[in-house]
């Protein structure tokens, strides 16, 4: 039997039933479900887990056969099984805080949940037993050209996570981001500080600095008058 060729074609059931239940005779079951909108398992989805702490890190990615010309007969050198969205139900061990990490979006304390995936691009979701602290941001109110700032990025309390990223960008008073001012920053057990060195030439006036936190989808917004 080759599954590669069976799974192009939908006629990979037999197969996937036969080792489906080795694997649960010997004790082996998934940490999350993930089935399709007939409840039923699901085919060509692979599910990535990583750890930072307390959080648990779930990818989903399609799972095209990636050389189907080697696979025969015309009948299996296409990959039109897997190249349409699909919607997935997933099925955790107990209620979860959900965010969604690549639409930067909390999605509420969850233990099912649909989820729709496009065929080249994944679904990445934050998973933890505790809620994230809110975000908290600290600048001063004043700067002159020339000087140095720094900004204080932080959680209110302990985070699940042991690990955040906080991607910052700056606003000059036209609206403009300023690359070399923004970008992404570790910020070890939820805190860090990132420095804001302005130049004799940078533009008087409000500057705003927002605020991701890359895990939990929160953002927090502050300005800086620069004179």
């Amino acid at each position: 039997l080759n599954y590669h060729q069976l799974r192009l074609t939908e006629k990979e059931g037999e197969l996937y039933r036969l080792v489906g239940g080795l694997l649960s005779a010997s004790g082996v079951r998934p940490q999350f479900t993930v089935r399709d909108e007939s409840d039923r398992p699901v085919v060509g989805v692979e599910t990535h887990l990583f750890r930072n702490g307390g959080v648990t890190i779930l990818g989903l990615l399609s799972n095209p056969q990636l050389r189907v010309d080697e696979l025969g007969p015309p009948e299996f050198k296409s990959n039109q099984r897997f190249e349409k969205p699909r919607m997935l139900k997933l099925g955790f061990p107990v209620e979860l805080h959900v965010c969604d990490a690549r639409a930067a979006k909390f999605l509420g304390r969850k233990k099912e949940l649909t989820v729709r995936l496009e065929p080249y691009e994944p679904v990445i979701l934050a998973l933890s037993p505790l809620p994230v602290p809110a975000l908290r941001v600290v600048a001063p109110e004043r700067l002159k050209r020339g000087e140095t700032g720094q900004l204080g990025l932080s959680l209110e309390e302990e985070s699940p996570a042991g690990s955040h990223i906080f991607h910052v960008e700056v606003v000059d008073p036209s609206g403009k981001v300023v690359p070399h001012y923004s970008g992404n920053v570790l910020a070890p057990n939820g805190r860090c500080d990132k420095l804001l060195p302005l130049a004799v030439n940078d533009a008087p006036g409000r500057w705003v600095i927002r605020v991701k936190d890359v895990l939990s989808g929160q953002t927090q917004t502050t300005a800086v008058e620069v004179f």
